[in-house]
């Protein structure tokens, strides 16, 4: 039997990432879209654009970030749009209740986001249960994340009960975010 040859996929952060770490989030969507369409046809796995502090610093310049997911979606028919949610608190920094996750969830789906990638910094599986109940209802593809750590709690065991537990939760993808 031959070996099934793996894929390297990737995911482009610009948008988020850097805009949050980088560039002290203040590219306005005109800036973006525009990029984000030349950016298209690379062959990205995916552009995470929204999320983490994304939500808020929109609000923040007055723009609105659902008018941004659909303009952004509508400029990359090629490329899923992705969202790091952080559980319980989507993109805030604090919790929500069970309902406001939900619709939350569900409004970023339906504005454009494609690809759901759902953690919790504690690695706390309840605290990720609504946001991914709320991402496989929307139909998307749900990413259940765990943040890696290194102290003697985590070891292979936990890893993998963790990983069995976004597994059994319904997730598409585990994937593991080193936030060092």
């Amino acid at each position: 039997m031959a070996k099934k040859k793996a894929r390297v996929r990737l995911v482009d952060t610009t948008f988020r990432d850097a805009q949050q770490s980088l560039l002290g989030g203040y590219l306005r969507t005109d800036e973006i879209v525009p990029i984000a369409a030349k950016m298209d046809s690379i062959g990205f796995a995916a552009m995470e654009a929204f999320g983490g502090a994304t939500f808020e610093t929109q609000l923040l310049i007055h723009e609105d970030p659902w008018d941004f997911l659909r303009k952004l979606n509508k400029a990359t028919a090629n490329t899923p749009i992705q969202a790091l949610i952080r559980g319980q608190n989507l993109v805030a920094k604090r919790n929500f209740a069970d309902d406001a996750v939900e619709l939350f969830i569900k409004h970023a789906a339906k504005a454009g986001v494609d690809v759901f990638r759902i953690f919790d910094p504690l690695n706390d599986l309840r605290n990720m249960e609504a946001s991914i109940a709320a991402a496989l209802k929307a139909k998307k593809k749900v990413q259940g994340t765990l943040s890696y750590a290194i102290s003697p709690a985590h070891n292979l065991e936990l890893w993998g009960s963790l990983a069995k537990g976004l597994v059994n939760m319904g997730c598409h993808e585990i994937v593991i975010k080193d936030t060092s």
